[in-house]
């Protein structure tokens, strides 16, 4: 969804709380994966990160198509005329504004969640002795190339909210944003945000009791 600058005034509800808690919860459990990720002496601690990761993933992929408006695949997936034309709009310093992911976000998101979703899978597979012995190598790859992608969509976020006037990691933690009133979000589901959280606790402690051989 595309606005004016000039059209924008209030702080408005945007992005919900399962969105958000969902992706503090990744940037989190990511950060706990890479930081364990070099020592055998805490092996159970970075597969609990990882099994977390998987499950605040299942939870976004879902919510991507039933969640609130600028949760939904459908309102941001990158087509590659969006891409298009936003690039142009970037190129002609008047970079369009959308109210929820613009299209080169979208992008990074999508590669980081093929990614994520990639780096667990052979995780998993290496921790289980399951599948070929290369699979380690494809771990390790998918995650320096995360790392890389993570690099770039924060440094996108930075250089948006510049374009855009706006403060977009202010915005994924308040959920608001200068928009019309008209363009709010019926419901934030702020009890759905806080099962989300429930669960994703519950899960990290109980592989961390009871790690998976």
């Amino acid at each position: 969804m595309m606005t004016t600058f000039a059209s924008r005034a209030k702080k408005t509800l945007i992005w919900d709380l399962p969105t958000r808690v969902g992706h503090w919860l990744l940037v989190t459990c990511v950060a706990g994966a890479w930081l364990t990720s070099e020592s055998e002496r805490l092996a159970v601690l970075h597969a609990a990160f990882g099994h977390t990761i998987a499950m605040v993933i299942g939870f976004r992929l879902i919510w991507g198509f039933v969640g609130t408006r600028y949760a939904r695949w459908q309102d941001f997936f990158p087509t590659t005329s969006r891409v298009k034309h936003y690039l142009l709009s970037i190129l002609r310093a008047k970079p369009e504004h959308h109210t929820g992911h613009n299209p080169l976000g979208a992008v990074g998101i999508l590669l980081m969640i093929g990614l994520l979703s990639t780096t667990v899978l052979t995780g998993v597979m290496s921790q289980l002795e399951v599948g070929p012995h290369w699979l380690s190598d494809i771990h390790e790859a998918s995650a320096e190339g995360l790392l890389v992608v993570i690099g770039i969509h924060v440094a996108g976020v930075l250089v948006s909210s510049i374009l855009h006037r706006e403060n977009l990691i202010k915005s994924m933690m308040t959920g608001t944003k200068n928009e019309p009133q008209s363009l709010a979000i019926e419901r934030p589901y702020q009890w759905l945000g806080y099962v989300l959280v429930m669960a994703a606790a519950g899960c990290f402690v109980y592989l961390l009791r009871h790690p998976i051989a």
